[in-house]
Formats: structure tokens, C-alpha cells, sequence
């Protein structure tokens, strides 16, 4: 473990079983390079790792200023995660989340691919998933988003969701795109607002509950959508 008021890292940390960081007055800004199976810790303000970093695992993390980190090979986050203004985690390979990953500000997640199983809970004003030719998958009860809040999708290998997995949020979208097809199974999913979603090379389905606004361009080879209130 090192605990400091502040901790700035330069050099090599190498923790075969973990890593735990602790910053009491202030932050943690790590530019070297951090390997280690398991990573946990906490920032007075905030954690910035953006390192050459190979972790296994990121456990219990918490921030009040911003949670950020760069890592190389998948990325299975135990957590919970709590960046306070922002998280962000990018990484090159997969990353697989089973706990909360959360932000009062936005959440960005980047990586080969993203998949949320059972326990995780990714919330936010603003989140925004970014995922290579693996995709992004929801499954079990993992749940995506926060009311009135912005979910942004892109991905090159489709986006999945299991009936049991919920999106809620006031809008959601896709910036850049998804390649493949989508399937937003979700029975509990409360969208709002569907706007500027282009699926290429692939359909596009959604089930939702309550009222959905489709705004700006949606398309797909087909697209289906299921709703239990009113659609416009």
C-alpha cells in the first residue's frame, strides 16, 4: 500500500496480487507505469492513472474530483467505482464490469469491447460507451444510465441487451455509429428520447416503456420498435 497526502508516481510499481493507493489531502497522478492483478484506492480530489498500465482487476476506487485510467490488456472492474465529477477508463482490451462504475458529471468508457453483467451499474448525467469489434453487451441485471441523462453508444461488433438489463435515460444515441446489430431487449428500459442512431450492416430493435420521442436521423436495415406508451 502507499498512503500519502499526495502521491505522484514516475517510476515502475509492480504488485503481483494488488496495488492499493491512498491519497488523505489531495490526489494521485501516476505517469510511470502500475502492474498488478488487483488495483484499489482513494483520492481526496482526484486519480489520474494514465500510466502504462497493465491491472487485471480495478476493485473499490473512489474520487471527488475525477477517476481516470489507461490500461492494456482486459480490464475486469469489481469495484465499486466512484469518481465523483467524471470516470473515465480506457482501455485495449476488453473491459467487464459486476459492480457501479458512478459520476455526478459523465462517465466514458472505451475499450475492445464493454460488457456489463450482473451487478453493474453505470450512472450518470452523460455516459458514453465506446466499443471495438468485440461490441457491447448488457446481461443479467446490469443497468445503464440515469434518468433525464444522455446515453451515447458506438461500437463496430453490435450492442446486445438481455431482457433482464435496463437502460434509463432522457436520450440516447450514438455519435459515431454502430456497426452490426442491435438489440435493446430491456423490459424495464425507460428512454425518453431516441435520436441520431445509424446502425450500419445491421437492425436495429428496441423495446422501451413509458412515452419515446424518435429525433433527428434513426436507420437500419430494419428497424423495430416495441413501446408501452406513446411513440412520436
Amino acid at each position: 500500500s502507499l498512503i500519502a497526502p499526495n502521491l505522484t508516481i514516475l517510476g515502475a510499481i509492480t504488485g503481483p496480487t494488488s496495488v492499493a493507493l491512498k491519497a488523505t489531502s489531495a490526489g494521485i497522478t501516476e505517469a510511470g507505469s502500475m502492474s498488478t492483478a488487483l488495483l484499489t484506492g482513494s483520492a481526496a480530489t482526484s486519480a489520474s492513472l494514465t500510466g502504462t498500465n497493465t491491472i487485471a482487476t480495478l476493485g473499490g476506487f473512489t474520487a471527488t474530483t475525477g477517476f481516470s485510467l489507461n490500461n492494456t490488456p482486459a480490464l475486469s472492474v469489481t469495484g465499486p467505482v466512484n469518481g465523483g465529477s467524471n470516470v473515465t477508463i480506457t482501455d485495449t482490451g476488453s473491459i467487464t464490469a459486476s459492480s457501479s462504475i458512478a459520476a455526478t458529471n459523465a462517465v466514458a468508457l472505451t475499450a475492445a469491447g464493454i460488457q456489463l453483467n450482473s451487478g453493474a451499474a453505470v450512472t450518470g448525467p452523460t455516459i458514453t460507451l465506446s466499443g471495438g469489434a468485440v461490441g457491447i453487451g448488457l446481461s443479467g441485471n446490469a443497468a445503464l444510465g440515469s434518468a433525464n441523462g444522455l446515453v451515447d453508444l458506438t461500437t463496430t461488433g453490435g450492442i446486445t441487451e438481455a431482457a433482464t438489463s435496463t437502460i434509463t435515460t432522457g436520450t440516447l444515441q450514438s455519435t459515431n455509429g454502430v456497426t452490426g446489430n442491435v438489440t435493446l431487449a430491456g423490459a424495464g428500459n425507460a428512454i425518453a428520447t431516441l435520436r441520431n442512431f445509424a446502425v450500419t450492416s445491421g437492425n436495429l430493435s428496441l423495446v422501451d416503456t413509458g412515452d419515446l420521442s424518435v429525433a433527428g436521423a434513426v436507420h437500419a436495415s430494419n428497424v423495430t420498435i416495441t413501446d408501452g406508451g406513446a411513440s412520436n
